[in-house]
């Protein structure tokens, strides 16, 4: 597994719940966690592995993006760390 997992805004939290809980049903997800009317995380086998952040109707989806990569060890987190460096510098 290459992500981890996926953070994305939405304008409607409980709409957006809605939705993904249905659309992905046949892929066996469910709500794991929830934070309220700010936050829910949607998963398979009890990992939340989508996350939905609510930014409100007039936010920018782009301002509540995130993503994970999984690896394997933190000596690959620091050589990742340094590649992305490498590549903004040089």
């Amino acid at each position: 597994m290459v992500l981890h997992h996926t953070l994305f805004g939405v304008a409607s939290l409980s709409n957006s719940k809605a939705f993904y809980l249905t659309a992905l049903a046949p892929l066996g997800y469910k709500e794991i966690l929830n934070f309220g009317d700010k936050q829910i995380g949607l998963g398979a086998n009890g990992k939340p592995d989508l996350w939905l952040k609510d930014i409100g109707a007039d936010g920018s989806p782009v301002k509540g993006l995130h993503l994970a990569f999984a690896a394997e060890s933190r000596q690959v987190v620091d050589e990742f760390y340094q590649a992305a460096l490498y590549v903004i510098c040089c």
